[in-house]
């Protein structure tokens, strides 16, 4: 049997006789050794005899030598297998101490905060914590804020929070590591850490996160036993029901209320899952002021013990902005002490729902700013309100749509200046004869008698609640 590839190159070399021997290991053959000649020749008995001891002890040396390569690989897989077992020994003891660790922010008043230094110093990388809406609430670099309106970002955020896990995403071009805290289906919070992060540290992250949903639940259960006593106060205070009045006000005074002077209310509609999340907000804009922040019904209430109650309305809207939240506040103040808090609820509830109607979506007004148009509106559906605007002003709508003009505007300037045409061309910055010819193209769109009783009621209250609803300060631009 020939191999033409054999053949070549022993013609090349002009072999013209090979002898060969076997190489064999306990009837396994490994190799073989040949003698090659240039001329014919014919091996005599001894020269077979000799190479076939050479063969013989060639094999040995080469089984020797497969011995020793197999006792080497063997030696470096057992110092390999030993150094991973090292390395995982020294993985579970980090995991063994930080969980001790972060035992030990739970048998303490840490925050969950709190669980961010050891985290960070086991995985060796800033960590931060962001509340659900993804408002960083301690820790960084963060996730940037637009990332949590990423439809990638919200379901890694979405999988962990189902799986248990750490998982891993990218945003732009880094990437990062996010964690859930939860409570049943309830997302608390999510811790994320930027870069690559090894397996051993995912774990940690994990584990940390179950550590702050520990924690958030024991804040909330605090939350809820302060309260429960708020809540009874508030009840006396919302209805002005004081069985024993002299207690009442003891306890009005302790959190900082006026007995005898003016409070301030405010009535938030809130998310029943985002509720703890908007008190504790409210609560960290007012502090250190004492104040009462209460759940009633479907809304949180703040009372405190001032008459600027649209300073600390902004206040607490530009607190739950920052959070994330789209922030919509009524308020109103009381002047009559403990006695003027149960009707000053009622007005700030009326104006709540009275910017729910408008469709308000974040703001802060009070009876006075909202007007008489406003405050009839409390309750109403915002369909209705969508079909009275429709029915009084739809042609003057539809015209501006086309036209590209601002005859609503001059319509609604006119009745604010009192139907005077000199003011009114004063506040829109025009001559007269123009805020006159608009009036006469409005006679052409409406008729005549919108300027007239008892039509022009009708008209400047849809005017008015027009106006209102194209509000998007944080109080109604009336003249």
């Amino acid at each position: 049997n020939h191999l033409s590839e054999i053949d070549v190159i022993v013609q090349a070399e002009g072999v013209k006789t090979i002898m060969g021997a076997p190489l064999r290991i306990g009837g396994r053959m490994v190799g073989a050794l040949l003698v090659a000649s240039r001329s014919r020749t014919v091996f005599p008995d001894e020269a077979v005899h000799v190479l076939e001891q050479m063969a013989a002890q060639t094999a040995i040396a080469l089984e020797q030598w497969r011995l020793k390569q197999e006792i080497l690989r063997l030696g470096d897989e057992v110092r390999a297998t030993e150094t991973n077992v090292e390395l995982r020994l020294r993985e579970l003891e980090d995991i063994v101490r930080l969980d001790e660790r972060l035992m030990g922010s739970l048998l303490t008043a840490t925050s969950a905060a709190g669980v961010l230094d050891p985290l960070s110093e086991a995985i060796g990388a800033p960590v931060a914590l962001h509340d659900p809406n993804g408002a960083l609430l301690s820790g960084g670099p963060p996730l940037p804020a637009e990332a949590f309106s990423a439809w990638e970002v919200r379901s890694a955020i979405g999988a962990a929070a189902q799986s248990g896990h750490a998982v891993g995403i990218r945003f732009g071009a880094a990437s990062f590591m996010v964690a859930a805290a939860s409570a049943g289906d309830e997302h608390l919070a999510t811790l994320a850490v930027r870069g690559p992060v090894r397996a051993e540290h995912a774990v940690m992250l994990e584990r940390a996160s179950v550590f702050v949903s520990a924690i958030l639940l024991f804040e909330r259960s605090l939350i809820d036993a302060d309260n429960r006593a708020k809540s009874v106060l508030f009840d006396d205070l919302g209805t002005a029901r004081f069985g024993d009045r002299r207690a009442v006000e003891q306890n009005a005074e302790r959190y900082g209320l006026s007995v005898h002077g003016a409070n301030s209310v405010l009535v938030i509609p809130t998310a029943p899952v985002q509720r703890y999340q908007v008190m504790s907000a409210v609560r960290e804009a007012l502090a250190p002021a004492p104040a009462i922040v209460s759940l009633h019904g479907a809304h949180v209430c703040v009372i405190v013990g001032s008459k600027e109650s649209g300073e600390i309305a902004k206040r607490v809207v530009t607190a739950l902005s920052a959070r994330k939240h789209v922030p919509l506040v009524g308020m109103a103040t009381g002047t009559r002490g403990i006695d003027g808090i149960a009707p000053a609820h009622e007005q700030a509830h009326q104006v709540a729902a009275a910017q729910i109607a408008l469709g308000w979506k974040a703001g802060y007004a009070d009876a006075v700013q909202l007007g008489l148009a406003g405050m009839m509106l409390s309750g109403t559906s915002p369909a209705v309100v969508d079909e009275l605007i429709e029915r009084m002003l739809g042609p003057l709508i539809d015209y501006d749509a086309r036209h590209n003009t601002q005859l609503l505007l001059t319509a609604w300037t006119y009745f604010e200046c009192g139907t005077r045409l000199e003011s009114t061309a004063a506040h829109l910055f025009v001559h007269k004869n123009t805020v006159r010819q608009r009036a006469e193209r409005i006679d052409a769109i409406l008729g005549a008698g919108w300027r007239t009783a008892p039509r022009s009621v009708d008209i400047h209250f849809a005017l008015r609640v027009w106006r209102l609803r194209e509000a998007e300060e944080s109080s109604t631009d009336m003249l």
